[in-house]
């Protein structure tokens, strides 16, 4: 397996529960304690698109790929496709965190 850098999550400290943030409170409990954690950054593709009309914001990026992310920890989380391997992206194929921008979101490299 591949080693892929940790993804930060957070992490109600009522109950445990794992989330993405941000978020204020806890789906599971209505907890509002909630520090941040990490979580394996692997995971597989659910589904995928490419996004060829973007908003404003993205419109020099297109085309780009997104996809629902699977991640090991029972979370499923939307993501970017580093660019150079949206060929390969296909439903099951197996994802590593590459890093969080703050513009952009989560982003995933496709495991070849």
């Amino acid at each position: 397996m591949v080693t892929a850098t940790p993804i930060p999550v957070i992490r109600c400290r009522a109950c445990g529960r794992l989330g993405i943030p941000p978020q204020y409170m806890c789906d599971a409990c209505g907890g509002c304690e909630i520090d941040p954690a990490e979580i394996p950054g692997h995971g597989r593709v659910y589904s995928h698109t490419t996004i060829r009309v973007a908003p404003d914001a993205f419109a020099g990026q297109i085309p780009y790929t997104v996809v629902l992310v699977d991640l090991e920890s029972n979370l499923r989380i939307t993501a970017r496709v580093t660019p150079g391997s949206e060929d390969l992206v296909d439903v099951g194929r197996e994802l590593i965190f590459d890093r969080l921008d703050a513009d952009t979101g989560y982003w995933f490299r496709v495991v070849p």
